[in-house]
């Protein structure tokens, strides 16, 4: 496993994060709460400690946050609002896909139509040119691809309208972020100092262990191929994110400042309290519904939204939610990260139950 460790987080794509739950009123205290009310009072006090700071991060974004930059005095709000706009069909908010451009460029890639496509349908991607869709793709095929998209016109049509004014997004995006990183800065400083440890042993069990490590504590068999580059997030507290980069094999990963003691607690568990939170897990309409979508193959997240009519950052946290327990592994196929189940485990806990009742 090829690999890159960065001493700070990626900041921008920690501010994206923010500004995407901001603009969307969806506040990570609504992550810790849930987290809470999951696990129970038993591991509150150590969940409420792992949030304050990005709690703190955001209230002071939310304050000081301002979307009407130069030149763009007329619109800004107006673009901020589409660029974050959570459609009901496509992978992400149009934010991630633009900047997936700007951060290919950085790589000496230029195809704004893939990021728009790949975020549009990405099933589209891999199918109409898999690995040589960067070189391969032409306007008049990208037009073609939005009319072929498993979506609904009005995604289409803001697919549309993003192709035509691609640059002005482009701009006002990177003026933007230049903007939320200095309040994220003011907000968290010391983000090399915070995040030293978990970098220190990510360096140190990644040099003994390689992908093997990953694959041990995420369940995520990494692609040998690629170049993984690692940062901390200090936002994210206990996620783990991994996007590609078009047209490179290089993999932008992020790494919760707090995901290893939110594993290593999990791992302390009893198997009745992991039998415990299984009840939970099939309890959740949604969990439930992708269990059931697993056990007739493997899926990656989109394709999960696409089925269950929700974000695909909605599946991604319930995915989390049943790889901490085990009941799903995650597999790099074709630069795609497919959840597979875990049926052994998943009969193994529910034979567990029995301790309960």
């Amino acid at each position: 496993m090829t690999y890159k460790l960065s001493p700070t987080p990626h900041y921008e794509l920690e501010c994206i994060a923010i500004i995407n739950n901001i603009i969307n009123n969806t506040p990570i205290k609504s992550e810790r709460d849930e987290i809470i009310k999951n696990r129970g009072n038993k591991h509150k006090a150590a969940v409420t400690e792992f949030f304050k700071l990005p709690i703190a991060m955001e209230d002071h974004m939310r304050k000081n946050i301002n979307l009407v930059l130069p030149p763009f005095e007329q619109n800004g709000k107006q673009l901020a609002q589409f660029l974050f706009k959570q459609y009901a069909s496509p992978t992400s908010h149009y934010a991630e896909a633009v900047f997936h451009h700007i951060m290919s460029l950085e790589h000496g890639v230029d195809s704004c139509e893939t990021a728009i496509i790949d975020h549009l349908d990405e099933t589209l991607v891999a199918n109409a040119y898999g690995q040589n869709i960067i070189s391969s793709c032409t306007p008049s095929e990208f037009f073609a691809l939005v009319e072929k998209a498993n979506t609904t016109d009005e995604d289409k049509m803001a697919a549309m309208h993003l192709y035509y004014n691609f640059d002005m997004y482009h701009s006002y995006l990177a003026a933007l972020l230049a903007h939320a990183k200095e309040l994220y800065l003011q907000a968290g400083p010391n983000a090399a100092t915070l995040a030293a440890p978990l970098m220190s042993t990510l360096e140190s069990n990644l040099a003994e262990s390689g992908s093997d490590y990953i694959t041990g504590i995420l369940g995520i068999t990494p692609d040998e191929t690629d170049t993984h580059l690692i940062y901390p997030t200090l936002y994210r507290v206990n996620s783990f994110a991994a996007s590609d980069v078009y047209g490179t094999n290089i993999v932008v990963c992020e790494f919760g400042l707090h995901l290893l003691d939110f594993i290593d607690r999990i791992k302390q568990t009893s198997d009745t309290a992991t039998a415990e939170e299984l009840l939970k897990c099939i309890s959740d309409n949604t969990k439930r519904s992708i269990l059931q979508l697993l056990k007739k193959g493997p899926m990656y997240g989109s394709q999960l939204a696409k089925e269950l009519n929700c974000t695909t950052a909605n599946i991604s946290h319930h995915l989390n939610r049943m790889l901490l327990i085990g009941i799903i592994r995650i597999v790099n196929e074709n630069n795609r990260l497919y959840a597979h189940l875990e049926r052994e485990k998943l009969h193994g806990l529910i034979d567990g139950l029995k301790e309960i009742f």
